[in-house]
């Protein structure tokens, strides 16, 4: 078999596999791997500076685990945050046309997002306990009853919430791009569904990402392209509030900017321990998924925590500022090469939300990051 039959098979199981991980990980994980484990085209070298901010954080990330007090934990997370996804991103290098495969995955978390949360959808099927670890399963299929807030299997509404600000610029973009009435009708309905799906998740640092990355992404295009936006946010809100979710969204809204409102005065205690956190692990952190282990002898509140709520503390607190200032090198010297305006419109969506939220715990986004980050060193889109 030549070349270019097992570049269309690696194809295939890659597109494949994309679809599916926001759905199911294991099933689409296997896919993915089977798609970037075939060969395919030769990628061009990184630039030396990028190669040598990659390396640094390396090192130092993983000097910090030998002085953790859970080095395997470490090493799981630091496997799961930070190595499968940088190779997810080397394999996947300039492939543009992927961006579609990472959009039928929005499409189905948002159709089983809103299933969830108006039809109440539910299930769980759970199997093949991992060891040493605490309880994770290989077979893990959960889709929890709704409790007032959308849900994907096995994704909190927050890391739903998060996954659909990624998507949305590519979506938006997607309804420009299309070439004849039927293809732009179908880009339209899936980026209505898919913006629809994320109000009702009610995260609101989603909600805050996905309207910055849109608003820029739709700014250069010009004033009827910034009307549409508009059209278009009123015209789910109008849905939302036809089927009775009015109440909520202004309740929701309505607390973005209230210190006094709890879930914002608990992530003003979580940033003050935080911060004392780093005071005393300057250097290498506390480790990667020991946080919780950790947080509470800096508990300010009244109930202890999984994670910082702010994906910038978080990985300081976990990796030490050697790390982080490598890992920030590395996104200085990667980002300019990011040639898709829609893709700098996700990552911009994803990084204001991070503000807020700390998403990068579940390996379905790193590796859609990871992705989106791939996706956009391909060819440059009118108006980049």
């Amino acid at each position: 078999m030549d070349l270019q039959s097992l570049g269309q098979i690696s194809l295939m199981w890659v597109v494949l596999g994309l679809v599916i991980v926001p759905v199911n990980l294991l099933v689409g994980g296997v896919c993915l791997l089977v798609g970037l484990c075939l060969p395919h085209c030769a990628l061009l070298p990184y630039p030396l500076p990028l190669r040598r901010a990659a390396q640094g954080f390396a090192f130092t990330s993983g000097l910090a685990g030998l002085l953790t007090l859970k080095p395997l934990y470490h090493l799981a997370g630091w496997l799961s945050h930070y190595g499968l996804p940088a190779w997810v991103f080397h394999r996947l290098r300039g492939r543009a046309h992927l961006r579609l495969a990472l959009l039928g995955g929005g499409l189905l978390l948002a159709l089983i997002g809103l299933g969830n949360y108006f039809l109440g959808w539910s299930l769980r099927w759970q199997g093949l306990p991992l060891p040493f670890f605490d309880g994770p399963y290989v077979v893990d299929v959960y889709l929890m009853y709704p409790f007032g807030r959308a849900r994907g299997v096995n994704l909190h509404p927050n890391m739903l919430g998060a996954l659909l600000a990624l998507l949305l610029p590519l979506a938006l973009a997607q309804v420009r791009q299309a070439q004849g009435l039927i293809a732009r009708l179908g880009a339209l309905c899936m980026s209505l569904t898919m913006a629809l799906c994320l109000a009702v998740t009610f995260s609101r640092a989603a909600w805050l990402g996905a309207l910055v990355g849109l608003l820029w992404l739709v700014w250069g295009w010009g004033a009827r392209a910034r009307w549409s936006l508009w059209g278009g946010v009123g015209m789910a809100l109008a849905i939302l509030f036809a089927s009775g979710q009015g109440a909520v969204l202004i309740e929701r809204g309505a607390s973005l900017f209230d210190p006094a409102y709890t879930s914002n005065a608990s992530r003003l205690e979580i940033w003050q321990a935080a911060w004392q956190m780093i005071c005393d692990w300057p250097w290498t952190g506390v480790g990667i998924l020991q946080v919780e282990s950790q947080y509470g002898g800096y508990q300010i509140g009244r109930e202890n925590v999984a994670h910082l709520h702010n994906l910038y503390l978080q990985t300081v607190v976990e990796s030490g500022l050697l790390a982080s200032g490598f890992l920030l090198l590395v996104l200085v010297y990667l980002l300019p090469r990011i040639r898709l305006q829609e893709v700098r419109a996700a990552l911009l969506a994803y990084a204001v939300a991070s503000l807020f939220d700390y998403t990068l715990a579940d390996l379905r986004v790193s590796l859609y990051l990871a992705a989106l980050l791939a996706i956009g060193e391909g060819e440059p889109s009118a108006g980049s």
